[in-house]
């Protein structure tokens, strides 16, 4: 029958042998289809009382299938309640039926606390008193009588539901003699609780608690206050919901350990007092529901009466530590999930996995991908032996192991997210591509940006030929261009900026999806800066007075930001192009004009139209300006950044706190008076290390110098024309050492900080007994390095070593061939042999290159024309590939690190 028909239901009295039946018209609407069907159920499993298996069954399939709400569930339980009294009232000699009473097969997510078992003799008894009770009605009887029996017909099988009735109950239930016995209460609502503050529910349940300390002293309007106010905790988001809720479900538990009769807890109270813990605001709520879990498990071990955590409190716990999102709460989230495969009656689902998979993502770890995968394994290999669909892995499914990969720092997670994507059963849609490009533009890895392009290309194929699934959109776009940014390749900006052209080209042609944003252009820009591509930084300048101009005509999507002036600066800054400093200068100009009002800014030039007067620069954008005059090697360089510095101070000082100064601010200003070829420029340098050191003392946490700080101080002597430069490099070394052993972590020297002294050392020229010191200082040094079990020595150090071998020691120091073939033997054993290391043992020892070469190269050892191509790869193997054919020079022009 459909719905919105009319069906003509019998409906039947309570009474085995009804005179007459009365018919009426029920329109079959969507609400009450269901309890129609339930009606004819009953009144089949009547008619067919003999048979007990078919009465069970209607009588299981009713009790488990009941509507929990509203006057509709009552009168079905009332007609479920008296088919079976009538079951049990047709055997003669009082043999229990098969079939257990209706009251035990309700589902405990239906009744908190079903009634306790009855024998059939005991039902007999009950139907014969609501039968004369019936009789008395038809004849005039009491009519208070009749009045207690129609309200209690109204009442479910069970008088302890969830939801509290306001209205007076009247209960016919069993005391422990078999004797009948009718308890009335008047309680008040659930919703009654919710009027209170959570102080006042929590001295009423301490009240609750306190008056019920014996034990078997609780009875059934206990129970049922009780359970009230689990469900008020329940719903209560406080931090005390979980602790007291907790109380009152073991105050529950321990009756029933003293075998009180009425104490009867449930599933669905356990699955209460779980979810006010995950509810509470405390953070190791998901915790305590889960020790709370362990303990019942543990008490229906030894009493099967007490119900065993059922597949809803297993869920309600992995969503708990799924969003968390870290690794150990999804490590968390995986174990309950096996837990819940081997709880009888229990079924996991593909979602319960998804849950687990999501968590995993979520959590970033570099072995979340990993974990993902394993589990994707698993929920493949159950569906294959149990053949269950609704275990079967799902689109989503493999696509969040993708994306948990992409999600990861594991160099093979681009490759393990590909393989997940080329083996995929299902059909792969645009998340499924759209996560595998993130994958790679996260990689790192060489030639990832082409990869991810090319699943672009792929996905345009598919949706071409009608898989609208796999249809590309803006953030797919964004995606390979973002892996273009990332890649760091020498034509990154210009395969940018060719998406971008596609994106705009589809968007004219009607495909609203394709528009561009302002992270498009952002991500364009950032590629442009990353590139090293003749005149990249231009390009990246470019790009952004397009999107300026594109702002003014109105477009609202493409809005040019902060991050877009700080990305073409620092394209601008690492460029190391003519006037490139002064262009970016320039660029933090106009973001300051863009601010509102001006800001404090005075006399700034170019102030542009209204409709962009929504950049404010911040501390970024100021660092980034102070970099690139440090890095233009510009003879004005230092003075300029010191300008920048001022005017971030002034305007800190007028009150914006964005502006305030940093460790990078004052290390980007000592590098700048480092590269400075002025005679007081390592002094400068070692007095803003000082300054530094005061603003710290003086409470300014973030002005803490690093190793970067003493780094740059130490290249600052390096390059001064100072005789006692070696004697002051190796000074810094000594504080940082002292700085160190008093706490400063941060301060511990690396081998860069070796490698700027043994470099000072190297560049010392002068008196013999200068030299000489030099000369001292160097072999401490190198000496301390190998020593420190936190560094070790590399190609770069190895050659600055021997360079200061040969520029300091005079050619009959019988210490200059000993020590430059120590070096070499050693710089040979560790795999650091460069072409550098070469060309200083040609330069130092001659001599002793014949002897220190492998003896198949002949004349080439001989004339000393050996290349990196004719050394033994074993001799090479730690070298940083971009350093083994990188000349000396080159080596130490870069060695101010």
């Amino acid at each position: 029958m459909r719905s919105g028909e009319e069906a003509v239901v019998s409906t039947t009295r309570c009474c085995p042998a009804p005179k007459r039946k009365r018919m009426r018209r029920i329109p079959l609407t969507r609400e009450n289809t269901f309890v129609v069907f339930t009606a004819m159920v009953s009144h089949l499993a009547f008619v067919a009382s003999s048979v007990v298996p078919a009465a069970e069954a209607a009588a299981c399939f009713v009790s488990n299938s009941i509507a929990s709400t509203g006057r509709q569930r009552d009168e079905i339980a009332s007609k479920v309640t008296t088919t079976q009294d009538k079951l049990y009232s047709s055997t003669a000699d009082g043999r229990s039926l098969r079939c257990r009473p209706i009251s035990s097969t309700i589902s405990p997510h239906l009744l908190h606390v079903p009634p306790p078992m009855r024998s059939t003799k005991d039902n007999a008894s009950l139907y014969e008193s609501s039968l004369k009770r019936i009789r008395n009605k038809r004849k005039g009887g009491n009519k208070k009588k009749s009045k207690e029996l129609a309200r209690h017909r109204q009442q479910p099988s069970s008088a302890l539901s969830v939801s509290a009735h306001t209205s007076t109950r009247v209960q016919t239930n069993l005391n422990e003699g078999g004797k009948e016995m009718r308890f009335a209460r008047s309680d008040r609502s659930q919703e009654a609780y919710a009027s209170l503050s959570t102080s006042e529910l929590q001295s009423v349940t301490n009240k609750f608690l306190a008056t019920r300390r014996k034990a078997k002293e609780m009875d059934s309007s206990d129970l049922n206050g009780a359970t009230r106010l689990l469900s008020s905790w329940g719903e209560r988001k406080a931090k005390e919901s979980g602790e007291m809720a907790e109380k009152v479900f073991n105050h529950i538990l321990d009756e029933k350990a003293a075998r009180n009769t009425m104490s009867i807890p449930s599933g669905a109270m356990l699955h209460t007092v779980l979810v006010a813990w995950i509810n509470s605001r405390v953070r190791d709520g998901p915790k305590r529901a889960l020790a709370l879990l362990d303990k019942v498990e543990e008490l229906h071990v030894d009493d099967e009466t007490i119900p065993r955590p059922d597949t809803l409190c297993y869920v309600t716990l992995i969503k708990a530590f799924a969003k968390k999102k870290d690794f150990r709460s999804a490590q968390a989230a995986e174990e309950l999930l096996m837990r819940l495969g081997q709880v009888p009656g229990n079924e996991r689902q593909a979602r319960h996995f998804n849950l687990v998979l999501n968590a995993y993502a979520e959590s970033r770890h570099e072995r979340s991908g990993v974990m993902a995968e394993r589990l994707l394994e698993r929920m493949a290999e159950l569906y294959k032996t149990t053949g269950d669909d609704i275990v079967k892995p799902e689109l989503q499914s493999y696509n969040t192991v993708i994306k948990a990969h992409a999600k990861s720092k594991r160099k093979d997670s681009a490759k393990r997210a590909a393989n997940i994507l080329a083996s995929m059963e299902a059909v792969p849609d645009k998340i499924s591509y759209s996560s595998c490009i993130d994958a790679w533009s996260r990689s790192g890895e060489r030639g990832a940006a082409l990869k991810a392009e090319r699943l672009l290309k792929e996905m345009n194929v598919l949706s071409e030929d009608g898989h609208l699934d796999c249809k590309p959109d803006r953030l797919t776009y964004n995606a390979v261009i973002h892996a273009w940014a990332m890649s760091g390749e020498q034509d990154a900006g210009e395969k940018s900026e060719q998406l971008l052209y596609q994106m705009q080209k589809l968007y004219r042609a009607g495909d609203k999806e394709m528009q561009p944003d302002t992270w498009t252009y952002n991500t364009v820009i950032h590629a442009y800066a990353n590139s090293s591509g003749r005149g990249a930084a231009r390009k990246a300048l470019k790009v952004l007075k397009r999107m300026e101009a594109i702002h003014i005509a109105g477009d609202p999507n493409v809005t040019p930001d902060a991050y877009s002036y700080n990305s073409a600066m620092n394209g601008l800054a690492k460029s190391r192009e003519i006037g490139s400093a002064q262009m970016a200068e320039d660029l933090l100009e106009r973001m300051e004009s863009l601010s509102p009002a001006g800001r404090y800014i005075k006399n700034v030039r170019n102030v542009p139209p209204t409709a962009l007067r929504n950049v404010q620069p911040d501390q970024i954008s100021y660092n980034t300006a102070i970099f690139a005059w440090a890095n233009s090697g510009d003879m004005r360089a230092a003075a300029k950044a010191e300008a920048i510095l001022q005017k971030m101070i002034s305007a800190y000082q007028a009150g914006d706190e964005t502006l305030k100064p940093d460790v990078t601010t004052y290390n980007s200003l000592i590098t700048a008076w480092s590269k400075t070829p002025s005679a007081g420029a390592a002094s400068a340098a070692e007095e803003l290390l000082d300054r530094m050191f005061q603003l710290y003392d003086d409470g300014d946490k973030e002005c803490l110098p690093d190793r970067q700080s003493f780094t740059s101080v130490i290249n600052a002597w390096a390059k001064s024309r100072d005789p006692s430069k070696a004697k002051n490099a190796q000074r810094l070394l000594r504080r940082m050492n002292a700085l160190l052993e008093a706490g400063y972590e941060n301060l511990r020297p690396n081998v860069y900080v070796y490698g700027a002294v043994l470099n000072a050392c190297a560049f010392t020229y002068g008196r013999k007994g200068v030299k000489e010191e030099a000369f001292t200082i160097a072999i401490e040094t190198f000496q301390e390095l190998n020593k420190s079990p936190y560094v070790s020595s590399n190609d770069v150090t190895y050659a600055t070593f021997m360079r200061a071998v040969t520029t300091l020691a005079e050619k009959d120091d019988p210490r200059r061939d000993r020590l430059i073939e120590h070096v070499f033997r050693q710089c040979r054993k560790d795999g650091q042999v460069s072409a550098a290391v070469l060309k200083q043992l040609t330069m130092g020892a001659p001599h002793l290159f014949i002897s220190l070469m492998p003896s198949t190269l002949g004349k080439k050892a001989v004339y000393g024309m050996v290349s990196l191509e004719d050394v033994p790869r074993e001799w090479m193997r730690n070298v940083r590939q971009g350093r083994r054919s990188r000349s000396s020079e080159q080596q130490f022009k870069r060695n101010t690190f």
